[in-house]
């Protein structure tokens, strides 16, 4: 193609044609601009389908991290629920000083899981690589962006109670000292062995485990408003992707 227009501008010249050189001239620059256009154009079309493709996944792996973040939480609220469910139980037979066959599995429980308390990252994986790749520009939608800042606040303060819950549970050995777990071969459920005479007529003791049952109770709690913040984040993705 080079060829041809070169020898076109030639046969031009040769003839003595200056005008008509010097007009296929400016339009052979035209063509050529225009080309770049194109060019310049289908790139930058290029550029952002890739973009908006990305961006979709990432969407996507929001609501995935969602996903998994709204499972644990409904473990959260199951687990503290059966927890502080037996350490009231417990209570009831140590206040009462009723322990007997049918009840000894229930403050077993209580005493082998009251301290049992999993903590929780306050974080999203798909948003921390975002941020360290310099992707947020991304999420296109302001209110979407808002929306996901107050989560992660939400949830950053809520592993932080969580902390700080566990440190309670755990900052002395008032319950610990009375407590010996024996391993059992070849059983995951391993023997609590305590003195009942012992725990029964420890006010310290039972205040203690009083306390842990209000601290299962609250993070029952802060873990149903961070499911509930979780499904309505995801809804909100969800309806961003179907635009």
């Amino acid at each position: 193609m080079i060829k041809f227009f070169r020898h076109i501008r030639i046969q031009l010249l040769g003839e003595g044609k200056t005008g008509k050189y010097f007009k296929y001239a400016i339009g052979e620059i035209l063509l050529v601009v225009i080309g770049i256009l194109i060019a310049l154009q289908i790139n930058t079309w290029n550029e952002n389908r890739l973009e908006k493709t990305k961006s979709k996944e990432y969407h996507e792996r929001i609501i995935e991290d969602l996903d998994f973040m709204i499972m644990t939480m409904e473990g959260e609220i199951k687990r503290s629920t059966e927890v502080k469910t037996y350490i009231t139980a417990a209570l009831h037979i140590l206040q009462n000083k009723a322990l007997n066959n049918n009840n000894k599995d229930t403050l077993d429980f209580a005493l082998k899981n009251y301290y049992q308390f999993v903590l929780i990252d306050g974080r999203l994986n798909s948003i921390e690589e975002m941020k360290s790749s310099g992707q947020l520009g991304l999420i296109y939608n302001k209110d979407l962006k808002r929306s996901i800042d107050g989560y992660l606040s939400y949830l950053n303060a809520v592993s932080k109670i969580y902390q700080q819950i566990s440190r309670v549970i755990n900052e002395d050995n008032v319950i610990e000292k009375h407590l010996f777990i024996k391993t059992v071969d070849n059983n995951l459920n391993n023997k609590v062995i305590y003195d009942f005479n012992v725990i029964s007529n420890d006010q310290t003791f039972i205040n203690k485990l009083s306390t842990i049952a209000v601290s299962w109770q609250t993070k029952k709690s802060f873990s149903e408003k961070a499911l509930r913040n979780s499904k309505q984040l995801k809804q909100q993705i969800q309806e961003e992707l179907e635009k």
